[in-house]
C-alpha cells in the first residue's frame, strides 16, 4: 500500500509540474504573440516612412548629380583666373592713375588758375555793367 501511496504522491507532483509547465507555456505564447503583433505594427509604421525616406534620398542624390554637372560646366577655374586677371589689370590701372595724380604740380596749377581769374575778373566786371540795366 505504501507503494500506492508513493505512486500517488509522485503522480500528484507530476500533475502539478505539468500544470506549471502549461502555465509557463501559455505565458511564453502570450509574450511571443504580443511581440509578433508589435513587430507587425512597427513594420506597418516604419516601412512606409523608410520608403519615403528612400525616395527623398534618391531625389537628393539626383539633385547633387545635377549640381555637380552644372558646377563642372561652369568652369570655375577659368572664372577664377578671369577674376584674378581683372583684379591685376584694375590694380595696374589704379597705380597708373595715382602716378598721374602725383605728377600734377598743384602749386603751379593753382597759380595758373589765379592768374586766369585775375585776367578774367576785369572782363566780368565790364560785362556786369551791361547786365544791370
Amino acid at each position: 500500500m505504501e507503494e500506492n501511496q508513493d505512486l500517488h504522491e509522485l503522480m500528484t507532483r507530476l500533475e502539478k509540474q505539468a500544470e506549471r509547465q502549461t502555465r509557463y507555456a501559455r505565458r511564453q505564447f502570450l509574450v511571443a504573440a504580443a511581440c509578433g503583433v508589435l513587430l507587425v505594427v512597427l513594420a506597418f509604421i516604419l516601412v512606409p516612412r523608410a520608403l519615403e525616406l528612400s525616395a527623398r534620398l534618391e531625389a537628393v542624390a539626383g539633385n547633387l548629380e545635377s549640381i555637380t554637372a552644372e558646377l563642372d560646366e561652369a568652369n570655375l577655374k577659368g572664372m577664377v583666373e578671369n577674376v584674378d586677371a581683372l583684379a591685376t589689370s584694375s590694380q595696374q590701372g589704379l597705380q597708373d592713375a595715382l602716378a598721374k595724380l602725383n605728377a600734377i604740380d598743384f602749386d603751379t596749377l593753382n597759380r595758373a588758375i589765379k592768374n586766369l581769374a585775375d585776367a578774367v575778373e576785369p572782363l566780368a566786371k565790364f560785362f556786369n555793367l551791361f547786365n544791370k540795366n
